[in-house]
């Protein structure tokens, strides 16, 4: 869930950079920008610098921090917020997340998530406000050539002067603030219930789609975690039809103690044992919300496992060819004697 709570804390960070998705049109990546006439060019730059004054994006991150935005982020329905990241609607973690909101699923999980949420949300909206002051000149510049091919030299003189007046001004200077104002931004989140429950029939349009793809290429650790559990898996399926040659065996012997194993066996083992218990503490500290987390623990303890299964068996292979035999059985003892001639 904490998967969840970042993307909420991300979208609201970002929001207000969406705010160019909405008020400027840009051309197609393919087509190459079209010759900016220099007089419209002078006339664009003039009408941007009033839409986009210096520190609008400083000023847009302080109002979002004290307008309370990421409480009200969190308290978005939790369904729809693990919806956006990835949970099947009809899984017991969805199940789980119904009736509650997201701040109230984080205090569940972590009785410091809010203390910890807000002193993320204010090191992250710090930061951001600065960086993205610095990029502003580089916006304003983009966006002046934008309006320059896309009006006439009459049509931004008319902006121009419409700014110039103060009705004009007053909607120049608050132009970019709209876009997180509470109420849009209560719209853009009223949206989202619609846009996942639509997201399951888009993609598998894009399944559709690309079907006729290749699937991608697998790195070599998947491969490798692939290999480690088909491997264990068929260790289990022999076990259980009784295959397995090795199942009479108690665990006590001597190929069981990681000394019989060679320093590359361990390491590995070591390193494995390390990615299952850390997916294991995950787990339990996001309990059934994610079944994403079930799937990390689960491939981490098969490979943790299977990677164990493998040095055993070297070792077992290597010290029975050694000659090792099992100590002889435990003589009776004095009083087990002394018993048995009473008996007699």
């Amino acid at each position: 869930m904490m998967k969840s709570a970042l993307l909420a804390l991300s979208l609201t960070a970002s929001s207000f950079a969406l705010t160019f998705s909405a008020s400027a049109e840009t051309p197609a990546a393919t087509a190459a920008p079209a010759p900016v006439d220099p007089v419209r060019l002078k006339l664009a730059e003039q009408t941007v610098a009033k839409l986009i004054p210096p520190g609008t994006y400083q000023k847009i991150m302080e109002d979002t921090m004290a307008g309370g935005m990421i409480d009200q982020m969190m308290g978005i329905d939790a369904a729809t917020m693990a919806g956006m990241a990835g949970v099947e609607a009809d899984s017991e973690a969805a199940e789980a997340a119904k009736g509650k909101t997201m701040a109230e699923i984080m205090a569940e999980m972590d009785p410091n998530f809010k203390e910890r949420m807000d002193i993320m949300a204010k090191v992250i909206f710090s930061e951001m406000g600065p960086l993205m002051s610095a990029i502003e000149p580089t916006v304003r510049e983009a966006l002046a050539k934008i309006y320059a091919r896309k009006y006439s030299a009459q049509e931004l003189a008319d902006m121009n002067s419409f700014f110039a007046t103060p009705s004009g001004a007053a909607f120049a200077g608050n132009f970019m603030a709209t876009f997180t104002d509470k109420e849009m931004m209560d719209a853009s989140m009223g949206m989202m219930p619609k846009i996942v429950e639509a997201m399951p029939a888009i993609m598998k349009k894009v399944e559709a789609a690309t079907a006729h793809l290749p699937p991608p290429p697998k790195s070599d650790s998947e491969l490798a975690i692939e290999a480690a559990d088909t491997e264990f898996t068929d260790a289990l399926d022999a076990e259980e039809t009784g295959e397995d040659p090795y199942a009479e065996e108690t665990g006590d012997e001597p190929w069981y103690a990681e000394g019989a194993w060679t320093e590359t066996e361990r390491k590995k083992v070591k390193a494995l044992e390390a990615k299952y218990d850390a997916a294991d503490s995950k787990m339990e500290v996001a309990s059934a919300n994610f079944e994403a987390l079930v799937e990390l623990s689960s491939t981490a303890s098969d490979a943790y496992y299977a990677a164990r299964q493998t040095a055993i068996d070297a070792a077992r292979k290597r010290m029975l060819a050694e000659g090792w035999t099992p100590p002889p059985a435990p003589s009776e003892t004095t009083e087990d004697s002394a018993s048995a001639e009473v008996a007699e």
